[in-house]
């Protein structure tokens, strides 16, 4: 049996094989190999490594997920409610309520939560349109935050002496606490009623008797004392 030495095609080693195995191996193809490993090896098509093996199943497991989401989503609903203790669940949240309540009180569980909120009310109220609403808001907040005291006031009417006067005299409107006016203990607003208690006045004074009036001709037959009988007075049927 003579021995003979050769390279490895695949690893580059030396090794010795018999003549005779050798020559077959050549007769095969032109490639010799130290062992099965490296014969597996070289035949191998995929040359990828360990690391981009991981990074493409990730991925492929991501595009997966998305495509199929309606459906893992039912599995594993049907798979919980399969296996599902309720009385072990309510002995963890119990055993972990302490931990649960330190965590939402985390700044950066706080920050995130109120995110989440706002994206979820925006969606749930606007629609395809949620996004414009967040810019408008942020947009609002900016203004709010650059205005200064001057602006703030000129918005909400603090500034203006018709609106100021508007506001008072509806909030008097609306109390119901008694005022004095012209005619005793009254409800309502000062101001109206004051202009109420004129035009009475007025009407009083315009009503007055003509016979008090010095400057106007005494009609007796319109005007009689009280208690006193007139020229005309009516006995028994026959006129006086």
């Amino acid at each position: 049996m003579v021995m003979v030495s050769a390279t490895c095609s695949q690893c580059g080693a030396s090794f010795k094989k018999e003549r005779g195995q050798l020559n077959r191996a050549l007769n095969a193809g032109p490639n010799l190999y130290c062992s099965r490993l490296c014969a597996g090896r070289a035949r191998r098509t995929d040359t990828r490594t360990k690391a981009q093996k991981v990074a493409d199943k990730a991925a492929y497991d991501a595009k997966y997920r998305e495509i199929n989401r309606a459906k893992l989503k039912a599995e594993k609903a049907a798979y919980y409610q399969r296996t599902r203790d309720p009385v072990k669940e309510a002995a963890y949240r119990k055993a972990n309520m302490a931990r649960h309540v330190e965590y939402c009180r985390r700044p950066e569980y706080r920050a995130y939560k109120r995110d989440y909120d706002r994206t979820y009310r925006a969606k749930l109220d606007y629609g395809p349109l949620w996004e414009t609403h967040l810019i408008l808001m942020d947009l609002e907040g900016e203004i709010d935050d650059r205005a200064d005291r001057y602006e703030i006031y000129q918005e909400n009417g603090r500034l203006a002496r018709g609106a100021q006067k508007r506001k008072r005299q509806s909030r008097q409107a609306d109390s119901s606490k008694p005022e004095i006016g012209p005619v005793g203990h009254v409800e309502g607003n000062p101001l109206r009623l004051s202009e109420r208690g004129r035009r009475r006045r007025g009407r009083l004074a315009g009503a007055r008797n003509p016979a008090h009036d010095e400057h106007a001709t005494p009609d007796r037959s319109a005007v009689q004392p009280r208690g006193v009988a007139g020229r005309h007075q009516v006995r028994g049927g026959v006129t006086a």
